[in-house]
């Protein structure tokens, strides 16, 4: 389930949960849209392959303190954060889920590594 962001509360609730992967978007976003397409048709596979990782969105024109937070200087963009809140790994423009599915297994950690 893509969990869709707009408080500080909301975020920081969400946070406490274990590793997450942060679409971070705005609704007038062209690209942003086709991101959000490509994650939303291929979140089954996801959480099959990364059980423990929750998928978010956050409007970056919801939630500025947030996007300021990580310096989010182009959309659309996703950060992975580890289990402890803590960011890990940051990629800007739109991804294929074959670059998202190697982007998770080759960051996250706990999780299987790819298989050569």
């Amino acid at each position: 389930m893509i969990i869709e962001i707009n408080t500080l509360k909301n975020y920081y609730n969400v946070r406490s949960r274990g590793p997450m992967l942060i679409d971070f978007y705005t609704e007038w976003c062209g690209p942003c849209k086709i991101q959000s397409e490509i994650l939303e048709e291929n979140e089954n596979q996801l959480q099959d392959k990364f059980p423990k990782l929750q998928i978010v969105k956050l409007n970056c024109d919801k939630i500025g303190d947030i996007t300021d937070q990580f310096n989010i200087m182009a959309i659309p963009t996703l950060v992975l954060l580890n289990a402890d809140g803590t960011e890990h790994k940051m990629e800007s423009g739109v991804k294929s889920i074959d670059k998202i599915t190697d982007f998770l297994n080759n960051n996250l950690n706990g999780e299987k590594k790819k298989k050569k």
